[in-house]
């Protein structure tokens, strides 16, 4: 057993390796375990927060399978790994789930939108100007989009960052109070 019986391991090659790092292997086994916990708690509607989030990056990977231009897939997968992040921060910090409102009911389904007009206009036999221009202007969009997204996550983020910065800021005002500090 793994110090805290957290885990159970079952060779002594893996228990050796275990022990050269097992404050990190310990705070991996705490992670998982309040993970597990975590979704037997979560509220009704941020099941079906993640349930969605879980659809579009699966939407998104099936597009980005369909699609061979290495510019395109190249976008699709920082889309992917971004809107992942962006639904993990909003799983581990629920309250942040307010602030999704537009991202979730308008830019994710017009992504989606985009994507499917691009499949659509490059399963064309013959394509005119008016199409492939659209093409193109789908393709530029997209850094417009990973932009964008990019910033909601640092918006997410940022309110985290607030939040330590006031603990720092309380915890130092406290330790003043009490002449541990100068």
């Amino acid at each position: 057993f793994t110090r805290g019986n957290l885990a159970f391991i079952v060779s002594d090659k893996s228990y050796n390796r275990y022990m050269v790092n097992c404050a990190s292997y310990d705070r991996y086994f705490k992670k998982q375990i309040e993970e597990k916990a975590r979704m037997k708690e979560r509220s009704l509607e941020m099941k079906q927060i993640i349930e969605t989030g879980n659809n579009y990056i699966q939407k998104i990977r099936d597009y980005n399978a369909m699609i061979k231009d290495k510019y395109v897939t190249e976008k699709l997968y920082r889309i992917e790994s971004v809107v992942s992040m962006i639904f993990n921060e909003v799983d581990s910090n629920p309250q942040q789930a307010r602030s999704l409102g537009l991202f979730l009911n308008y830019y994710l389904p017009t992504t989606e939108k985009l994507l499917e007009a691009y499949i659509t206009i490059g399963e064309k036999p013959i394509t005119g100007r008016s199409l492939t221009k659209a093409q193109k202007d789908i393709e530029q969009s997209l850094e417009t989009i990973l932009k964008a997204y990019e910033g909601i996550l640092e918006r997410l983020y940022s309110e985290h960052e607030t939040d330590i910065a006031s603990d720092i800021a309380a915890m130092e005002i406290m330790m003043k109070q009490e002449g541990l500090t100068e």
